[in-house]
């Protein structure tokens, strides 16, 4: 079965960028891996960058268990790491599930 999640990402006055992971069910949480390959700063979002592009595939790595296609993470960033204006935002596992469906069934390239 797998595991309910809500990505919560936050900005705090001095500057500092948190995102965890949290288990729905039993309310554990965890930051968000950081897997350095675009931004080795950490990650961002709220416009189409290094770090919301680090975020977005870090967030789907995290979904999946897999590193995720270059395609397919821009398109995540471009459609919703990108939207994300607010200094807190979060997004359900299955928010992201439903993304992902509407990605296989129907790729927009992002060139």
């Amino acid at each position: 079965m797998e595991i309910e999640k809500i990505y919560i990402g936050k900005r705090y006055e001095e500057g500092t960028i948190v995102v965890v992971a949290e288990n729905i069910v039993d309310g554990s949480s965890e930051r968000l891996e950081h897997h350095v390959k675009h931004s080795p700063d950490g990650f961002e979002w709220g416009f189409g960058g290094s770090g919301p592009t680090e975020l977005a595939r870090c967030i789907l790595w995290d979904h999946t268990g897999e590193e995720p296609e270059a395609a397919t993470y821009q398109a995540f960033k471009s459609e919703v790491i990108a939207s994300q204006k607010e200094d807190s935002w979060n997004i359900t596992s299955t928010a992201i599930a439903n993304w992902l469906k509407g990605w296989i069934e129907n790729p927009v390239r992002y060139q």
